[in-house]
């Protein structure tokens, strides 16, 4: 797989086992079981060394090797390595994780926000937090996780 522009012309040639869609201009690709970034002009950013790779959001991508689920920076290095292996994207210095099939918040400290008794969990614009838990009800928090509108149907 490679990459073409909005014309149809081929950017970079076609070098990979799988790719991902442009965020904050990386890419993440597979090369022979390995995940690593890349730049728009094709050149290698992280060397492909990850099981797995989120995008990059905020500066930071969630990466996954032997095992265990860690933030990544834009040179590969270990930025925060919370003790979850499930892990979102950061939108507003807030990131959702997964517990077994409960989700929680936490920040780019790695201090847990809210902890992971919700079903659903969306971190919306200026830090306003949407949960569901399903026997609950619906509602909002702060970014402190402090309800604003309490879970209700």
């Amino acid at each position: 797989m490679g990459y073409i522009n909005k014309n149809g012309s081929i950017v970079i040639s076609p070098q990979y086992d799988e790719t991902q869609p442009f965020k904050e201009d990386l890419a993440g690709v597979k090369v022979k079981g390995l995940w690593g970034s890349i730049d728009k002009t094709g050149r290698p950013v992280i060397a492909p060394q990850f099981e797995s790779v989120n995008s990059f959001s905020e500066g930071l991508a969630a990466v996954g090797s032997g095992g265990r689920t860690f933030y990544v920076d834009r040179s590969g290095a270990q930025i925060l390595s919370p003790p979850f292996k499930s892990l979102g994207s950061f939108r507003n210095g807030l990131a959702t994780f997964r517990v077994n099939d409960r989700v929680g918040v936490f920040d780019r400290t790695g201090k847990v926000i809210l902890p992971a008794d919700f079903d659903l969990i969306e971190v919306l614009a200026d830090g306003v937090i949407f949960v569901e838990d399903k026997q609950k009800g619906l509602g909002y928090t702060d970014r402190d996780g402090r309800f604003v509108w309490g879970p209700t149907y």
